[in-house]
């Protein structure tokens, strides 16, 4: 059984109840008895839908206004941020 560190001497102590839990749900001796794995515990979450994209007269006017700056790094970060900018719908 993994779980969360600080619950590991809970569920310890709690296992002949767990094992006989699961036994009585499935009418026969499934569960001996309940181990503590090592292995870390993590939550499975969810992934979070990536960005849209921009429509392309938005990236267009957005690239256009930061046409004159020499820096490549800040004319890609304020063409980002106006895109972001432009692109957001009314509230």
């Amino acid at each position: 059984l993994r779980c969360l560190p600080g619950h590991a001497l809970a569920l310890q102590h709690e296992g002949p109840l767990i094992a006989s839990a699961v036994n009585r749900y499935f009418g026969y001796v499934l569960v001996k008895d309940v181990r503590m794995s090592l292995e870390p515990f993590a939550v499975a979450r969810k992934a979070e839908p990536g960005p849209e994209a921009m429509p392309e007269p938005v990236q267009r006017a957005a690239r256009e206004a930061v046409s004159e700056v020499g820096d490549d790094g800040l004319k890609a970060a304020l063409a980002q941020l106006g895109e972001q900018v432009l692109g957001r719908k009314g509230r």
